[in-house]
C-alpha cells in the first residue's frame, strides 16, 4: 500500500488551504506562457549550436553536410588538433617529469629543503642587518619550516611514491586530487643528494630578490595547474574553498584558468555541455551586465564589469564541471571547511581584542553594550555575514540528513562556529535572512516541522530570558529610524528612487565610478555620498536598467521551479517505488543512507542537500532588501557559486533518478510511475537535442 494511503485525511485547515495555493501556484508557473517561450528559445539556441560554428569547433556535435567547405575545413582542423593535443610533447614530459620527482628518494628532497632553508634564512639576516632592512618576516618562517620538515627526511632511502602510499594522511589529499592510488606505484628510486644541495643553494640565494615563500607556492601553483588542467573539476573546488582566502584578481585568474582548461576538454571531446532554461537566463543576465559596462556614464566601469561576468562564469563552471556525486561532496566539504575556518577567525578576532575601528558600523549612542563587530578575512561584518548565511544551511544539510559520528560531529561543530560568529557581525539583516532560510529548509524538510514552527514563535515572548539584552535590543531595533544605520539606508534608498525616475530603462552603468557620476545629483541634503543603493535589488536597477533588474528575477524564477520539480520528482519516487527497491540502488549515490536498509530516508537526505544552497541563496536574497550584498565581489563570486552547486544537485539527482527507475523496473512487476512522472522537469531540452547537443565523457 502506498504510502498516501497511510496518511490522516487532510481535506481541511490550514494544511489543506497552504496546499492547494502552492498547487495552484504550481500549476500557474508551470503553464506560463513566459516560461512555455523561454523553453522554445533554449530550443533555437541548442539548434544554433549543434548546427553552428560553437559545435563545429568546441564539441562533438554532429553537423550536417550542408556543402559548406568552411565547415568541413573547421572539423578537419579540429580532428587534427584532438590527435595531436592527446599526444602532446608538453603534457608528455610533465608527466615524465613527476614520474621523476615520485621516484626521487625522501633523503634528496630533505637536502634541497635544508640547503633552500638555510641559504633563505642567511637571505633574511643579511637583509635585517642591512639598512634597507627590507626583508619580510615570512622569509624567516618559511625557511625555519623547510628546515623542520627536511630534518626527519634526511636519513630516509624510500622513495617519495612509497611514502605516500604508506601515508594515511596523504591518501585522502591525493585522491582529492583525482590521483589514483596506482599512480604510486612505480619502481625503482631516482635523484642525486649532490644536484639537490645545488638546486637548494641556487634557490635560496633567490631570496635576496624574491621572498622564499613565493617560491615555494610557485611551486605548489605549478602543481595544481597541472592537475586542473588534467581535471578542470579541481578547479571549481578551489574556488568553493578559496573565495574567502585569495585575492579579487587571483579568484579571477583562476575562473579564467578553470575555464580555459574547460573549454579544452569541451574541444577534444572529453566533457560536455547541456544547457537549460536557467543556464540561459544566467547567460542573459550576464549579458545585461556587460551592456551596463559599456554602455555607462564612467568609462571606469569597465574592469568591474569584466571581474563580474567573469565571476559570473563560476555558475557554468559549476553546473557544466560538476557531475557527479563525488565531486558535489568534494565542493560541499570545500565550502564548509572555510566557511568554518572563517568563522573561527572571526571568533578569534572577539575575543582577542585584535580589531582596530572595529565599531566604525556601529550606533554607539544606541547600541553601547556593543564593543565590536568582526570581520574575519571579508573586511566588513556585513559581506561576513552574508558569506555565513549563505553557506550555513549546507553544514546544516549534512547534520540533520546523514548517519555517521564522524560526519556529524564535523557539521555539527561548523554549525555552532559559524552561528556563533554570524551573531558577532550584529548584522540583523543576516538574522532575518538565517532565519527565513531555515524556515524554508524546515518546509523543504517536512510539513511536521510546522509544529515546530509554531513552538518557535510561542516561544518568542520568553526570549528575553534566554537572550542577552544585546541581542534582544539590536533586533528590536529593525526599523527604527532613531538608529543612525537605519535612517541612512532609508535616505539612500529616496535618493535611489529619484534616480529611477530618469534611468529606470537603461540604468546609469556598472560600478562605484558610474554610481558616484550620477548619484550627488538625486541624493538628499544629509547623504551627498554612498558607495552604492544599500539594496540588491535597487542596485540591480540602477546598473543594468530594467532588463537587467527582469533577467535577474527571471533567473531567480526558474532557479526555484528547477528545485521544485525535482522536489516533485522525488515524491513520486517516494510514493511509488518500493523502498526495498530504493534501498538497493540508492546507496551507491550517497556514501550511506540515513538509516540502514530505509531508501525513502535516502530520497529525504536527497532533498535537504540539494535545498542546503538554495535556502543560502533566499537568504542572502532577503539580506539583499537592506543590502548590497553583490558589493563585495567575492561575496558575490560564491552567491553564484552557490548557485551552480544547487543547480548541479538537482541534475545530478536526475539522473540517479533515471537509474533508479530503470533498477526498478528490473526488479519489480508492480505498478512504477508513468514516463511523465519520472520525466525531466518541463523546460528540460528534450532527450533528442540533449544527445546531439553534448559529448561523452572521457
Amino acid at each position: 500500500m502506498s504510502r498516501r494511503s497511510d496518511s490522516p485525511r487532510r481535506g481541511s485547515g490550514f494544511s489543506s488551504v497552504c496546499r492547494r495555493s502552492c498547487t495552484a501556484l504550481s500549476r500557474a508557473v508551470r503553464e506560463s506562457v513566459i516560461l512555455s517561450a523561454i523553453d522554445r528559445f533554449v530550443q533555437c539556441v541548442y539548434g544554433a549550436l549543434q548546427n553552428g560554428f560553437f559545435g563545429t569547433v568546441f564539441s562533438t556535435y554532429p553537423v550536417r553536410d550542408s556543402g559548406d567547405s568552411g565547415s568541413r575545413s573547421i572539423s578537419s582542423l579540429r580532428r587534427f588538433v584532438i590527435q595531436t593535443a592527446d599526444g602532446s610533447g608538453t603534457v608528455f614530459l610533465f608527466r615524465k617529469f613527476l614520474n621523476f620527482l615520485m621516484r626521487c628518494r625522501l633523503r634528496v628532497y630533505g637536502t634541497f629543503l635544508l640547503t633552500f632553508g638555510l641559504y633563505s634564512a642567511i637571505a633574511y639576516l643579511m637583509g635585517v642587518l642591512s639598512e634597507a632592512n627590507s626583508a619580510p618576516t615570512m622569509t624567516l618562517v618559511s625557511a625555519l619550516i623547510c628546515i623542520g620538515i627536511a630534518l626527519p627526511l634526511l636519513p630516509s632511502n624510500q622513495s617519495l611514491a612509497q611514502a605516500l602510499a604508506d601515508s594515511a594522511l596523504a591518501l585522502p589529499i591525493l585522491s582529492f586530487l583525482g590521483i589514483r592510488r596506482e599512480a604510486l606505484h612505480v619502481t625503482g628510486t631516482a635523484g642525486r643528494s649532490n644536484l639537490a644541495l645545488v638546486i637548494g643553494m641556487v634557490l635560496g640565494l633567490t631570496a635576496f630578490v624574491i621572498p622564499s615563500i613565493y617560491i615555494l607556492v610557485g611551486f605548489v601553483g605549478i602543481f595544481l595547474a597541472y592537475r586542473v588542467f588534467i581535471t578542470p573539476e579541481l578547479g571549481v573546488a578551489a574556488l568553493f574553498f578559496g573565495m574567502p582566502f585569495l585575492p579579487t584578481m587571483v579568484l579571477v585568474a583562476l575562473v579564467a584558468y578553470t575555464a580555459v582548461c574547460y573549454a579544452i576538454k569541451l574541444f577534444l571531446g572529453k566533457r560536455r555541455m547541456q544547457l537549460e532554461a536557467v543556464d540561459i537566463a544566467a547567460l542573459a543576465f550576464a549579458f545585461s551586465l556587460a551592456c551596463g559596462g559599456v554602455f555607462s556614464f564612467s568609462t571606469g566601469s569597465l574592469k568591474p564589469t569584466m571581474v563580474l561576468v567573469c565571476f559570473l562564469c563560476a555558475y557554468f563552471l559549476t553546473v557544466l564541471l560538476i557531475r557527479t556525486g563525488e565531486w558535489l561532496k568534494k565542493c560541499l566539504w570545500c565550502a564548509i571547511a572555510a566557511s568554518t575556518l572563517v568563522a573561527l577567525y572571526g571568533i578569534f578576532q572577539y575575543f582577542s581584542g585584535s580589531l582596530i575601528g572595529a565599531n566604525a558600523w556601529l550606533d554607539s549612542n544606541m547600541f553601547e553594550d556593543i564593543s565590536v563587530r568582526v570581520i574575519s578575512t571579508l573586511e566588513n561584518p556585513n559581506m561576513l555575514a552574508e558569506y555565513l548565511i549563505l553557506l550555513f544551511p549546507l553544514a546544516a544539510a549534512q547534520l540533520v540528513s546523514r548517519s555517521g559520528l564522524a560526519r556529524r560531529s564535523c557539521a555539527f561543530f561548523a554549525c555552532a562556529a559559524i552561528g556563533a560568529c554570524v551573531i558577532l557581525t550584529w548584522s540583523r539583516g543576516a538574522w532575518l535572512g538565517l532565519l527565513f532560510g531555515g524556515f524554508v529548509f524546515l518546509l523543504i524538510w517536512s510539513r511536521r516541522t510546522l509544529y515546530l514552527i509554531v513552538a518557535a514563535v510561542a516561544a518568542v515572548p520568553f526570549l528575553p530570558m534566554i537572550l542577552p539584552d544585546s541581542i534582544i535590543s539590536r533586533f528590536t531595533s529593525i526599523g527604527n529610524l532613531a538608529d543612525s544605520s537605519t535612517s541612512y539606508r532609508v535616505n539612500i534608498w529616496r535618493g535611489t528612487v529619484h534616480m529611477l525616475e530618469d534611468y529606470w530603462m537603461t540604468g546609469v552603468g556598472i560600478g562605484e565610478s558610474a554610481w558616484a557620476t550620477v548619484y550627488p545629483r538625486y541624493s538628499l541634503a544629509a547623504i551627498e555620498t554612498a558607495p552604492h543603493a544599500h539594496n540588491l535589488y535597487l542596485q540591480t536597477w540602477v546598473q543594468t536598467g530594467i532588463v537587467g533588474l527582469l533577467l535577474l528575477i527571471a533567473f531567480l524564477v526558474l532557479l526555484l521551479q528547477c528545485h521544485f520539480s525535482y522536489y516533485r520528482l522525488l515524491g513520486r519516487m517516494r510514493d511509488s517505488v518500493a523502498d526495498s527497491v530504493l534501498a538497493a540502488h540508492l546507496k551507491p549515490i550517497g556514501e550511506e543512507n540515513s538509516f540502514p536498509g530505509s531508501g525513502k530516508n535516502e530520497i529525504t537526505a536527497m532533498r535537504l542537500e540539494a535545498a542546503a544552497p538554495l535556502c543560502g541563496i533566499l537568504a542572502t536574497l532577503l539580506q539583499g532588501l537592506t543590502d548590497y550584498t553583490w558589493y563585495n565581489y567575492r561575496v558575490y563570486l560564491m552567491f553564484w557559486l552557490a548557485a551552480g552547486l544547487s543547480v548541479a544537485y538537482t541534475r545530478c539527482g536526475r539522473a540517479d533518478m533515471r537509474r533508479l527507475t530503470d533498477a526498478a523496473s528490473a526488479h519489480s512487476d508492480e505498478t512504477q510511475p508513468t514516463e511523465a512522472a519520472l520525466s525531466l522537469p518541463l523546460y528540460t531540452p528534450d532527450s533528442s537535442s540533449t544527445q546531439k547537443g553534448t559529448s561523452s565523457h572521457a
